[in-house]
């Protein structure tokens, strides 16, 4: 079969055991002389298993055993390109000697340590519409299974996203959403479609059609995720295909 035409890139197990070549397969391919001579190696890359927490030693672990493959690995192939760090990695107090990195959670503005990051911006948001406003009288019900009940007068707003769009059900009953430029807890439970929050401490009109912001800007989404028990990554992924997308600049 001829390779030498087919651009390979290869990957490196230094430590999550997921996927990729171990260390000692690695470097075995060396002894292949004749396929390694044939190979169009292009990258050499691996990944990060701690990298969402800074002082793991783990993390400089893998930085040295991935440094001592590669320099041999380039004795054969020195145009490969080298890469270790995905988001998590950009940020580690160490650097890894890398050509390449591929930033995936930073790119949306999204903190890869499950805190936000001062230095990128949020360019994903998700917002919903109000559907229906009323007002509650003390120790009403809210939502399936009445988990939640008021304690006093309370205006509720029912907002127009839900589990079958990708929202964790773990936000009901203590997530929160931004509308008006007001933190509105949500009340009740998390249902397919729908959410209920309670939005009584805004003081400007609020009207139907008015749009919560779930995450973005004003609603970081690594406080959500927290919020929810679970990463920013996953609530970009769960995001289902009915929820509209719009992209611009």
């Amino acid at each position: 079969v001829d390779v030498s035409d087919i651009r390979t890139e290869i990957k490196i197990d230094t430590g999550m055991n997921r996927l990729g070549l171990s260390p000692h397969d690695a470097l075995a391919l060396l002894d292949q002389n004749d396929l390694c001579k044939r190979l169009n190696v292009t990258a050499l890359l691996s990944h990060f298993a701690c990298g969402a927490t800074p002082l793991k030693a783990m993390n400089k672990k893998q930085i040295d055993l991935f440094t001592d493959i590669i320099i041999k690995l380039q004795m054969t192939w020195p145009d490969a390109k080298t890469s270790l760090s995905a988001s998590a990695g950009l940020f580690l107090p160490m650097a890894a000697d890398e050509t390449l990195t591929r930033p995936g959670i930073s790119l949306y503005g999204g903190g890869p340590q499950d805190l936000p990051i001062e230095e990128l911006q949020p360019v994903a948001t998700l917002t919903a519409p109000i559907l229906q406003l009323r007002t509650l009288k003390k120790s009403e019900p809210v939502g399936y299974g009445s988990t939640y009940k008021t304690t006093q007068e309370t205006k509720i707003a029912t907002i127009g996203i839900g589990y079958a769009d990708g929202l964790p059900r773990t936000l009901g009953n203590g997530g929160q959403v931004i509308l008006h430029d007001t933190p509105c807890p949500i009340v009740g439970v998390v249902s397919m479609d729908l959410i209920t929050v309670d939005v009584s401490d805004i003081r400007t009109e609020i009207k139907i059609g008015d749009r919560a912001e779930i995450f973005g800007a004003s609603n970081a989404i690594e406080e959500v995720a927290k919020s929810a028990g679970t990463i920013s990554y996953d609530l970009i992924a769960k995001m289902t295909p009915r929820v509209e997308r719009i992209y611009g600049a």
